[in-house]
């Protein structure tokens, strides 16, 4: 869709979709637009792991690599995410709308169907490349959101060309209004029991004292700008939105590498919860040096030669 809109844009300073014709050139200069925004941003993704020493799994492609490991995801997403997606009633919606726009395929509008189809290949591209990070992550099907949009705008226009009464209209309206606001209940619930302590997805007792831990950081007078390694938890960013510090969230089971590509960079303190990190032979010439602290979490000095 940028490609289409980028394109036809440069040749007539304007977009006017009714009037856009699918021709050879405009496809092909589309998609070398697409690819281009495509590998423009996987270079700059790659550049900030590569510069900054990160480890953020979302800007790794994830591709499987054998039969098993497919089953293994589709295993996973069938018994967690499907239900975490969207409410049951919205499956059967999607399927409906599906077999109505194969039924009326004849009378769809050929744009949006090219449009569809294009952005289809590319869900299929990406959840290729992401495919192991389904398993383990719900929210990686936002990318895969859009494709919704489209099929419905589908469906909206194969009605339109029915010429359906206004009665029928109004009960379409009225259906949809029911299916959002059911919707907005849903994901009231699924919030609340996503954040909630107790939660079985998340492992939340590990950051009980880091929710109170902001004072202390600034009475030991380290500031938000200053840098710090936290070796707690596998994402990149919970343990430093507490601490309200910037710097390197390393897992508690990472190997040595992972550390010192953010050594690298100079951070000034470390944080931890377990002594036996400090036993890593990463810190075996300079130990760092203990200035703090708070209930089961650690503060130090990192001390460079």
């Amino acid at each position: 869709m940028i490609g289409l809109i980028v394109w036809s844009y440069i040749r007539k300073k304007n977009f006017e979709f009714t009037n856009l014709k699918f021709t050879r050139p405009l496809v092909l200069a589309s998609c070398l637009i697409v690819f281009g925004l495509t590998y423009s941003w996987y270079t700059y993704a790659k550049y900030l792991n590569d510069t900054y020493g990160l480890t953020v799994f979302l800007m790794k492609s994830m591709r499987p690599e054998s039969w098993e490991a497919i089953k293994n995801v589709a295993k996973h997403i069938n018994e967690i995410w499907v239900q975490f997606y969207f409410p049951k009633a919205f499956y059967y919606l999607f399927l409906v709308t599906i077999g109505f726009i194969v039924y009326q395929i004849r009378k769809v509008n050929e744009q949006l169907i090219l449009i569809f189809i294009g952005y289809f290949f590319g869900v299929l591209s990406f959840v290729y490349m992401m495919f192991v990070q389904f398993g383990d992550h719900d929210y990686y099907i936002i990318t895969l959101l859009p494709l919704l949009f489209f099929m419905f705008l589908l469906a909206f226009n194969s009605l339109e060309k029915l010429k359906i009464g206004s009665k029928f209209n109004s009960g379409i309206v009225l259906v949809l209004i029911a299916f959002l606001l059911f919707g907005v209940k849903f994901n009231r619930a699924h919030q609340k029991f996503r954040m909630d302590e107790h939660c079985w997805l998340y492992d939340w007792s590990r950051y009980k004292d880091y929710q109170t831990v902001e004072p202390y950081v600034k009475e030991l007078g380290l500031k938000s700008t200053d840098k710090v390694i936290a070796i707690l938890d596998y994402s990149p960013n919970i343990a430093l939105y507490f601490l309200n510090l910037k710097g390197w969230s390393v897992a508690d089971i990472a190997d040595d590498e992972s550390i010192q590509r953010a050594m690298i960079h100079k951070p000034s303190f470390l944080v931890v919860n377990d002594l036996a990190q400090l036993d890593r032979p990463i810190f075996k010439d300079q130990p760092p040096q203990k200035i703090g602290q708070y209930k089961s979490i650690l503060f130090y000095k990192i001390i460079y030669p």
